[in-house]
């Protein structure tokens, strides 16, 4: 029976970082990923930071696209332009990002085996079985294996907070090639928001909703909408709001698994990297100790897990505007604000702005009446 010390379900991004940190370190690292290939299907905007480029040390070849502002359309129709002035974010190839991601783990010395879909896992003996084409056994287990997690399902770890549903497509389609356009409403996407995001003479377009709500008919009309054509199409769930608990013993879950992904725009990709590093640096200490891994938990919640609260409350303000509340606030945005929005403005850390915006606002008194203020209570 084969037994690593370290077996990582999920061959994505977070998991490959994971297994780069682990391996390199001289630890036998397995990764199992259920697909039969890395970084197929896509179910990811690609939209990020040139700061997840540097951090996870893909080459600037996985980038299609630079994106410097972004047209926001109120569900009136009305649209607010900001950024312009320098790049603010990039469009990735997602697959590409993810094999380059994968090749590095192994270049370290992790291996991966595709096609590999674990069944059932279970604890016997101090020992950490899974269950699958054949039966392994590790020491210490993580679960990159995002938001439909078979290892926090299987342990029991506790429920996100909200899981959204969206569905996305690219296709031929005439844009702007540095702005980005987010799409407000009920009536569009109830809950969340609909997206284009450029890529040379293609698009990506898609629409996300809040539970409870089917986005296909909101995807449908939505392309109606823009003049786009239906083809393949990307569906996929976003888990947001962190899970109280990411650790159980020698078991932890990372990423989209453990809820970190920021409600603010269900991006993963930044915060789940953060994690999986201070994840890797936490298994090497506790593996020398024999020692369970709390210290990621501890530490993630400390530093970047704040960030992913603010975000969460955030997220809960914007639950609370109707379309005439959102139509009102939007129409409060001056130049001073849109000022601070391009100085400000960072889709990794989006209280920033949030905060820059609610002290600098010259319409306290409105805001605080649409808000509700009593809620900051709660």
């Amino acid at each position: 029976m084969m037994r690593p010390d370290f077996i990582i379900v999920g061959g994505g991004p977070i998991g490959s970082m994971v297994a780069k940190i682990l391996a390199s370190r001289g630890y036998a690292t397995l990764i199992l990923e259920e697909h039969s290939e890395i970084g197929k299907p896509v179910s990811c905007g690609g939209l990020v930071t040139e700061r997840v480029i540097k951090i996870s040390g893909v080459s600037n070849d996985v980038i299609m696209n630079e994106i410097k502002g972004a047209s926001i359309y109120s569900p009136n129709g009305k649209e607010i332009r900001i950024g312009g002035d320098k790049k603010h974010a990039v469009v990735i190839n997602r697959e590409r990002f993810d094999k380059e991601m994968m090749e590095m783990a192994m270049a370290e010395g992790a291996e991966c085996k595709c096609k590999w879909k674990v069944k059932n896992i279970h604890y016997k003996k101090n020992s950490i079985i899974i269950r699958g084409k054949e039966e392994m056994k590790c020491t210490y287990l993580i679960g990159a294996d995002g938001a439909r997690s078979i290892v926090a399902k299987s342990f029991y770890f506790p429920k996100v907070k909200e899981c959204l549903s969206a569905i996305q497509t690219t296709v031929p389609f005439k844009t702007e090639q540095e702005y980005v356009k987010i799409f407000l409403g009920e009536k569009i996407a109830p809950g969340f928001f609909a997206w284009i995001i450029p890529e040379g003479e293609k698009a990506r377009i898609g629409v996300g909703v809040k539970g409870g709500y089917f986005p296909k008919n909101y995807f449908l009309k939505f392309l109606k909408m823009v003049g786009a054509e239906r083809k393949k199409i990307n569906a996929g769930i976003i888990p947001i709001g962190l899970r109280k608990r990411i650790v159980k013993g020698k078991i932890a879950i990372v990423g989209d698994a453990a809820g970190q992904v920021k409600a603010t725009s269900g991006g993963g990709l930044y915060s789940g990297i953060i994690a999986s590093k201070v994840l890797g640096e936490a298994c090497i200490k506790c593996f020398e100790k024999e020692e369970n891994l709390i210290q990621y938990e501890r530490n993630y919640m400390k530093g970047f897990g704040k960030e992913l609260k603010k975000c969460m409350l955030l997220r809960k303000i914007f639950l609370r505007l109707d379309d005439k509340k959102m139509n009102k606030i939007l129409s409060l945005l001056d130049e001073k604000d849109i000022e601070i929005i391009n100085r400000y403005g960072d889709i990794d850390y989006p209280s920033l702005v949030a905060k820059k915006l609610i002290r600098n606002n010259i319409h306290p008194r409105l805001i605080k009446k649409l808000l509700n203020s009593r809620y900051y209570l709660n």
